[in-house]
């Protein structure tokens, strides 16, 4: 009842704010226009403001929040570099959410098999065991494996929108794309990733945490490689019209 009346709904309300939180975040950065229909209104300064102290309280500083995106897209055209940034927001998610299915799944095996050792230390029947063991531990059980489910589809639907991002970076980068071509399919990707976000299950604070300079490094070897790839296509693009 607590799950359905509050817990559910309150979970689901703070995901949808953090969601259009990066919503606003991205607009901004990337010059995407808003999309009113997805996100009725914009987050209140003052909520942005209550959740930024709140951070600060647990951080000296906003180390992890600065420069969110790698710094080489700076040098890129706006168009090309905001879809290698989208294409960013995908690889960093699916990169994070396994390493968390990783760790649900770790601690499911590591329950189950401390269990087993707890019954058989014990010495219980095993009817015994079953029912003051295995019995009360299986809905915490379902509801581990419930979420490596749904985190799992939360992978597959992001893997699909990180494909659909270097489609569009391609896309970009080997055609002439009109300004208004470029808006609407960086507004049509912000728009699934804003969902993605917003329908995904929560991840560890501390996860992120500890995998933050790793994929910060990942994610900006991956621009670097984007970068070098331009400048090619560029050069070749150059030397076919030279001869």
């Amino acid at each position: 009842i607590i799950d359905v009346f509050y817990l559910k709904p309150r979970i689901d309300s703070l995901k949808f704010l953090g969601a259009s939180i990066q919503e606003e975040f991205d607009c901004r950065v990337l010059g995407i226009e808003p999309n009113p229909i997805l996100v009725p209104e914009r987050p209140r300064p003052e909520t942005v403001a209550e959740l930024t102290l709140a951070y600060h309280r647990n951080e000296n500083d906003f180390p992890s929040l600065e420069n969110w995106y790698a710094r080489g897209v700076g040098i890129l055209p706006q168009h090309i570099g905001r879809s290698v940034c989208q294409r960013s927001n995908c690889v960093w998610d699916e990169s994070l959410r396994r390493s968390y299915v990783a760790v649900l799944a770790g601690l499911l095996v590591l329950s189950a098999m401390s269990v087993l050792l707890f019954g058989i230390a014990r010495n219980d029947t095993l009817s015994d065991f079953v029912l003051t063991v295995v019995v009360p531990l299986t809905p915490v059980s379902l509801l581990v494996v419930s979420e490596i489910r749904d985190t799992l589809s939360s992978i597959s639907r992001v893997g699909l929108l990180e494909k659909m991002s270097s489609g569009q970076w391609k896309s970009a980068v080997d055609t002439d794309q009109s300004t208004t071509d470029s808006d609407l399919q960086a507004r049509r990707l912000q728009d699934e990733i804003f969902r993605h976000r917003r329908d995904s299950p929560l991840v560890f604070d501390w996860l992120f945490k500890s995998r933050w300079r790793k994929q910060e490094y990942e994610m900006a070897k991956g621009v670097d490689e984007l970068v070098l790839k331009l400048a090619e296509s560029k050069e070749e693009s150059d030397t076919a019209l030279n001869k």
